[in-house]
């Protein structure tokens, strides 16, 4: 409703709550985004990354992209790192973002460019998750798209990835082995640590 009424006030809170505050960022994301990653997908559309590349002295450049620019998640130079942000980024808030559950319908309604690429991925990279309970259900969508392609009964080989986070349930656990991904309860930082 905010957003079809008020989108300007709307942007004005998503731009409030999602900013991240130089001030009270920890150390250890400098260490994250430091790490070799290939390229990073995040849920968030904060601005974390920028914060980040301020404060921080990295031998990469974070470079921000939304899932809305689809092919700006390329691949880039080595001393670059695609930052995707897979429900948009802050600054095209509040109509370039996804956050409501009409939003999220109007994305699940057709195949999504940027969850299939990274359903694809999955397929042949290891993956670290961390702090997602990976609930997103356009990248199951997209899964699900890619499994039914091989035949129900075919399992895929998909290299080992992990998911960082302090509890998980027990039947997520089972789930996520299925797609061997590897539950390492903890927090962020004590993997960085």
């Amino acid at each position: 409703y905010a957003l079809r009424r008020f989108p300007v006030k709307l942007s004005e809170i998503l731009n409030r709550t999602f900013t991240v505050s130089e001030g009270d960022l920890p150390e250890w994301y400098a260490r994250v985004f430091s790490m070799p990653w290939q390229k990073v997908y995040t849920l968030n559309i904060d601005d974390l990354e920028q914060v980040v590349l301020r404060l921080f002295s990295l031998t990469r450049t974070l470079q921000s992209s939304s899932f809305t620019k689809s092919e700006s998640a390329n691949e880039n130079p080595a001393n670059v790192l695609d930052v995707i942000h897979l429900n948009g980024v802050l600054e095209d808030a509040p109509d370039g973002v996804t956050f409501s559950p009409i939003q999220y319908a109007q994305r699940l309604a057709s195949p999504d460019p940027a969850f299939r690429r990274l359903a694809a991925e999955l397929v042949s990279s290891p993956f670290v998750f961390i702090g997602s309970a990976i609930e997103e259900p356009t990248l199951w969508q997209s899964i699900e798209a890619r499994r039914r392609k091989g035949g129900r009964d075919q399992r895929e080989f998909r290299p080992r990835s992990y998911l960082i986070t302090p509890s998980l349930s027990a039947a997520k656990r089972a789930l996520l082995g299925e797609y061997n991904v590897v539950w390492l309860p903890m927090k962020a930082e004590e993997l960085i640590l």
